[in-house]
């Protein structure tokens, strides 16, 4: 087992340990106390991520940490440590996570290699049509800042991203992954691996300028 997996997988466990025998105790709109509570360890304290291997939640839009939480609830999507979580939470409470974590600043993590990075935005702004690979500005805006039904991309943990591309491509991820699984299907190496990085390094803008 590789350094980062042992890791990961002591992470899941301590949150598993931790935060889960704290559900019962948990106010149930108390946006801030339900995060301390259930999310610190892995999350962050305003969900800035405690190691790229987690995303950043800081920022990210309201609904669609809404509908995330609820997927990890219903089981259709799969974490463990996150079913179980999402397991113990009422509505009330994933609502008040969401909005939570939406007001917070998020982290930008700009790219180690510029060139790579300029892989990324070439297929972020205009795809590969001599492949089939629509632009992903086509979708995610061209501030990747997200919106009700697409995530926040801009600043996300590259190396987070580049694991959720390979999961959408090997059809691992149980919800949202229809046209992301097409889509990644047809990005090679370097190409997934450039929009991770490119990505990682967006601001955003601000979410009105993103809507036009």
């Amino acid at each position: 087992m590789s350094p980062s997996a042992s890791l990961r997988r002591a992470a899941l466990a301590l949150a598993l340990l931790t935060l889960s025998a704290a559900a019962s105790a948990a106010p149930d709109a108390d946006g801030p106390s339900l995060a301390r509570q259930h999310c610190t360890v892995c999350h962050g304290a305003k969900g800035e991520s405690t190691t790229e291997q987690f995303p950043q939640l800081a920022g990210q839009t309201r609904e669609y940490l809404r509908k995330q939480l609820a997927d990890f609830r219903a089981g259709t999507r799969v974490h463990v440590a996150m079913n179980q979580i999402a397991g113990g939470l009422t509505d009330a409470q994933m609502d008040a996570l969401a909005q939570w974590f939406s007001q917070q600043t998020p982290e930008l993590h700009p790219p180690r290699d510029a060139l790579l990075a300029g892989v990324g935005r070439y297929i972020y702004e205009r795809g590969n049509t001599f492949a089939g690979v629509p632009a992903c500005v086509s979708c995610h805006s061209a501030t990747g800042q997200g919106n009700a039904r697409l995530p926040r991309l801009a600043g996300q943990h590259p190396l987070y991203v580049e694991n959720q591309l390979r999961r959408f491509h090997a059809g691992a991820r149980g919800n949202d992954g229809g046209v992301m699984g097409f889509v990644t299907g047809r990005l090679t190496e370097l190409e997934l691996r450039g929009v991770a990085a490119y990505v990682g390094g967006m601001s955003g803008g601000s979410r009105a300028a993103s809507a036009r």
